[in-house]
């Protein structure tokens, strides 16, 4: 089997801590679907601001360098 590799600005996500990248990584999340990797490139920090659903058998990568910024107000990933 393969796995395949989903970056998320592929999807859209800008990684620039301002931008809400959550369309682009639930886009992203869900192109990739059971088995495969969400890839976030390094060095840049991705803002969130609902929850983001992910699937069991989902890979994500945070590499080194790339943060996932996550609003608190009762958001987070499931």
């Amino acid at each position: 089997m393969s796995i395949n590799w989903f970056d998320v600005t592929t999807y859209g996500a800008v990684g620039d801590g301002s931008t809400d990248d959550t369309t682009a990584i639930q886009n992203a999340i869900n192109a990739a679907g059971d088995g495969n990797v969400v890839f976030f490139p390094a060095g840049k920090l991705y803002k969130t601001s609902s929850t983001l659903s992910v699937a069991y058998d989902n890979h994500t990568w945070l590499m080194y360098g790339a943060s996932l910024w996550p609003n608190f107000n009762g958001v987070g990933v499931r």
